[in-house]
């Protein structure tokens, strides 16, 4: 299976990142890919080198499930918000997320195979491009 380029999955976040902006409220979507990340040293490695202000090294990594993983996503491009801060779209629209989420989805399969495990990193400071607290799944 041939990969999707940098530029490709760029555009693979960027587009839906554009459709769910709202009042007070944006979603920032990502896909980072390290090559050569077979143990979780190899990934805080990684992950440091490209993010130099995370502590991955601080951090104890805790593996889910990839039914937890997808659902995460799923709740995720499902979230409208609420009065205060939210997204309001309408069908053609949400019918265009949908479209977007699917390739948004293909887009990161296509680099799990069945020895993929799943890890959330739980650091309260986050990633650059995380929000505070958030976990962020990611695999080798």
């Amino acid at each position: 299976m041939q990969t999707q380029s940098e530029d490709e999955l760029r555009d693979i976040t960027s587009m839906p990142e554009h459709l769910m902006y709202g009042s007070n409220y944006m979603v920032e979507l990502g896909i980072a890919v390290w090559e050569n990340c077979h143990s979780i040293p190899d990934f805080k490695g990684a992950l440091k080198k490209k993010y130099p202000l995370t502590k991955p090294e601080a951090v104890s990594l805790i593996e889910t499930s990839e039914r937890a993983f997808w659902e995460e996503i799923d709740y995720c491009f499902s979230y409208r918000g609420d009065e205060t801060a939210g997204l309001m779209l309408d069908a053609i629209q949400e019918t265009q997320l949908a479209s977007l989420q699917e390739s948004y989805r293909a887009a990161i399969k296509q680099f799990m195979t069945a020895k993929t495990k799943i890890y959330s990193y739980p650091d309260e400071t986050g990633i650059p491009g995380c929000p505070p607290g958030g976990d962020i799944g990611f695999c080798f």
